[in-house]
């Protein structure tokens, strides 16, 4: 059987914009078939979330508003990894900045594209276990978000009702639950 090539070229880059969080661009390609095509691809940095999961199976979240899907979403603890940054600093940074929440050990769970139709974003997950709370724990002043928890077995069920949109959380909840059957 003969493979048919199904990847397109890429015939010229166009930046359309460059801002402070992401880049746009238009990409001008060649389909492998001949026809020309173009494609709006977006830059935003790569990012890493953490599931903070307690020996109990309770996982604390956070309540954020995001003004671009028009609501509060439930979501995991996550940033923007910053330059010369390892991505396990960032999701330590980050989870102490929005939760105040240390933990002892960070695993890899996955990493994931954003929307790979147009985005070359994307997200490192990491599961955090031996959660502590240090005094004095540095706060980001800029984020405004309300702390939760729920049980993992809960949030399984409440991903099978559709209540969740965030992908962080969808994704970290369901390789979580699968990887660690015993705290459902």
């Amino acid at each position: 059987m003969t493979e048919e090539r199904i990847e397109s070229e890429i015939l010229k880059r166009e930046r359309l914009f460059s801002g402070v969080y992401l880049e746009l661009e238009r990409w001008r390609l060649r389909l492998p078939d001949g026809r020309r095509t173009a494609h709006e691809i977006v830059h935003p940095p790569h990012a890493v979330a953490v599931l903070p999961l307690d020996d109990d199976g309770t996982v604390h979240l956070l309540e954020h508003h995001r003004p671009a899907v028009g609501r509060t979403v439930i979501e995991l603890p996550a940033g923007v990894v910053e330059p010369d940054e390892a991505p396990g600093v960032t999701a330590r940074r980050e989870l102490l900045e929005e939760l105040g929440l240390a933990v002892r050990e960070l695993f890899f769970l996955h990493e994931y594209a954003h929307s790979v139709g147009y985005s070359s974003g994307m997200i490192r997950l990491y599961l955090g276990r031996g959660l502590s709370r240090p005094p004095n724990a540095p706060v980001d002043d800029t984020e405004f978000v309300r702390p939760c928890r729920a049980p993992l077995g809960e949030l399984l069920r409440r991903i099978d009702t559709g209540e969740f949109i965030d992908t962080k959380l969808i994704v970290g909840v369901l390789l979580t639950a699968r990887r660690f059957p015993e705290l459902v």
